[in-house]
């Protein structure tokens, strides 16, 4: 029985034995010779730089920017109001996660649970109008400039157009009501009116991400909190 053992043992070593001998190389051996990725980028770069690529690639992006910036792509799915319509939009928010103070032990304690429901008007109310229009629609910014008249708090928000700061050149009230009497009376003596160049800044929806949360599919909308409600009333209107 001792005898089996040992012959057992010997058979194991013997075998661990062969299979760690060196079996030398198998074929031909080559060095690496493939280019380091930095340098190939770096190269690639003074090559370019060089032929003048490279200040081509990069006034092809600078102009693409910039047109990005001036003129944005129109946010798609929103077309003209074709009947006035009022929808409300509930700013209510239910928490999915339980909001906690710090406490000394660590644990801290739980001041809103799960499934508790916040509405940012029991806090503050929302006092301005947002007001979404076609900037290339001539009579929406026509309408826009009018809301912004009455209302300094109106912030006109493009879905399609040009933003930044316009000048535009507006008849007074009381110059159009001399106007409209001058030619009532048609006297053609002096019908110049005084023109009074006012200003109105254009906000881009980005990417439609205010249209998208509103829900804003029709132009011009306007967003506004009546007093007292704990909504939002969105309104299309007809032109």
């Amino acid at each position: 029985m001792i005898k089996k053992a040992y012959i057992t043992v010997f058979i194991i070593l013997s075998t661990t034995t062969a299979y760690a001998k060196d079996l030398g190389f198998v074929g031909a051996v080559y060095s690496i010779c493939e280019r380091d990725l930095l340098e190939s980028i770096e190269s690639k770069l003074k090559e370019n730089e060089a032929s003048g690529r490279l200040a081509e690639l990069q006034t092809k992006y600078t102009n693409e920017i910039k047109a990005q910036v001036t003129k944005p792509r129109r946010v798609a799915g929103i077309s003209n109001a074709t009947t006035n319509t009022i929808r409300f939009y509930n700013p209510t928010h239910e928490l999915d996660e339980e909001i906690r103070i710090p406490g000394k032990d660590g644990a801290g304690d739980t001041v809103y649970p799960v499934g508790t429901k916040v509405n940012p008007f029991d806090y503050q109310d929302f006092d301005e109008v947002m007001l979404f229009i076609d900037g290339e629609e001539e009579t929406q910014r026509d309408f826009a400039h009018d809301q912004v008249d009455k209302n300094p708090k109106t912030t006109i928000i493009l879905i399609n157009g040009e933003p930044g700061q316009k000048k535009v050149g507006k008849v007074s009230k009381s110059d159009r009501t001399q106007t409209s009497l001058q030619e009532n009376n048609k006297n053609k003596g002096n019908e110049k009116a005084n023109i009074e160049e006012k200003s109105y800044y254009y906000y881009y929806d980005q990417w439609g991400m205010l249209s998208k949360k509103f829900g804003i599919t029709r132009v011009p909308s306007l967003i506004y909190q009546n007093r007292g409600e704990k909504r939002l009333t969105i309104k299309e209107v007809l032109l």
